[in-house]
């Protein structure tokens, strides 16, 4: 596969295959070899370092208490659900790695207190983070490609909260940011206030947003087919309004089984309603459906990839080992890889109805769209997949 030379930002959000090392890194390498190594990273306080990039360091000095999503109260979080705060004179979070830009993530609350963000060691702003809850985004910019150094320094007069940080660069090549949640369900960036959402997915600013939840829907409760596709729907509905240009990619669980008390397998018969499920709430919303249960070989698959020598689930027989999330990974890159480079796109392009397509903006940026445009045909990278 022929490397591209285009600007791509993948957001992955999903639960804990997403999660999974083996897993982000073998999607990260598809869009890497594709379209070569992009500049700068996400990082959230709660995932590090599993979102960070190569390259780049991240810490935290001087009192800050990380809160997870699984101890989080506050509806005002990361897209993780969770965050970083202090309240302690000169806390600092330090970012070092090669960007040109930066968007600063940090939470405002009533009693909340002084900031100030320097980029390699001058100052670039100073906020006051009181007021009703949200998010303040602070740009920098450090003026030139290469290595350089953000801190993000409190005052000591009320508390800080930090949400993430994205750097970024002009260089071309794809920056993949996985963001995976042990037990997250779709429902669960639901939680998050929509105004909170945009302004998180705006600083992200992705090209690409791959939504891959469905795992723990089919395991921890009864599930409504009706509530789970309305979900789904309203979910990828708000990443649209966030990011109109975005290429959105509904992803349904892979398969799953359970052990019986006498030591079988038995199916998890809810997993298929939460694939119909999720497939409907994309194709209302024109988004495209990959189906990695049906990719590993239909109802039952788990069975015959458990029995794999080495095997390729683990004992659960939810998640994967690492020879098997390596292969899941494939199935889904597979759904996604084009049947042309990025780099031999034309300008813009009409697409049948369900289609997706690469178009380029004024600025020469590319982007993945399924939105109809009225310009020559250009290639076809999938179509909205149907469920039974």
């Amino acid at each position: 596969m022929p490397r591209g030379r285009d600007r791509v930002r993948v957001l992955h959000l999903g639960d804990s295959h997403v999660a999974a090392e083996a897993f982000a890194s073998a999607v990260r390498a598809f869009f890497v070899q594709r379209y070569g190594t992009g500049e700068g990273g996400l990082y959230l306080p709660d995932l590090l370092p599993r979102t960070g990039e190569a390259g780049s360091r991240f810490r935290l000095e001087g009192g800050w208490k990380v809160v997870p999503a699984r101890s989080a109260t506050d509806p005002e979080t990361d897209l993780a659900g969770g965050w970083a705060e202090s309240a302690a004179r000169g806390a600092t979070v330090r970012l070092a790695g090669p960007f040109s830009e930066g968007r600063i993530l940090l939470g405002r609350q009533p009693a909340g207190g002084r900031v100030v963000v320097r980029v390699d060691g001058r100052v670039a702003a100073e906020r006051r983070l009181a007021g009703p809850p949200g998010v303040e985004v602070i740009r920098v910019s450090s003026g030139a490609a290469g290595g350089h150094e953000i801190e993000i320094v409190a005052g000591g007069d009320g508390p800080v909260r930090f949400l993430g940080a994205v750097l970024d660069s002009s260089r071309q090549g794809a920056l993949y940011f996985p963001v995976g949640v042990n037990g997250a369900l779709a429902s669960s960036l639901l939680k998050l206030p929509e105004s909170s959402l945009f302004a998180q997915l705006q600083a992200v600013d992705p090209e690409v947003v791959i939504l891959a939840f469905g795992t723990n829907e089919a395991r921890t409760f009864e599930p409504e087919a009706r509530l789970l596709s309305q979900q789904m729907a309203t979910l990828v509905g708000r990443v649209r309004r966030a990011l109109p240009a975005a290429f959105v990619v509904v992803v349904g669980p892979p398969d799953q089984a359970r052990r019986t008390r006498s030591g079988g397998i038995a199916a998890v018969p809810a997993r298929e309603l939460v694939s119909r499920s999720f497939g409907a709430a994309a194709r209302q919303e024109g988004a495209l459906f990959v189906d990695l249960a049906e990719a590993m070989g239909g109802a039952g698959a788990v069975r015959a990839w458990s029995s794999e020598r080495p095997p390729l689930v683990q004992e659960d027989l939810v998640h994967f080992t690492s020879p098997g999330y390596l292969r899941l990974a494939r199935l889904l890159v597979g759904a996604l890889d084009g049947r042309e480079t990025m780099n031999r796109i034309p300008a813009a392009a009409a697409v049948p109805a369900g289609g997706v397509r690469f178009e380029r903006d004024p600025s020469g940026r590319v982007r993945l769209t399924n939105q109809p445009s009225g310009a020559a045909p250009a290639p076809i990278l999938g179509t909205a997949r149907k469920t039974n």
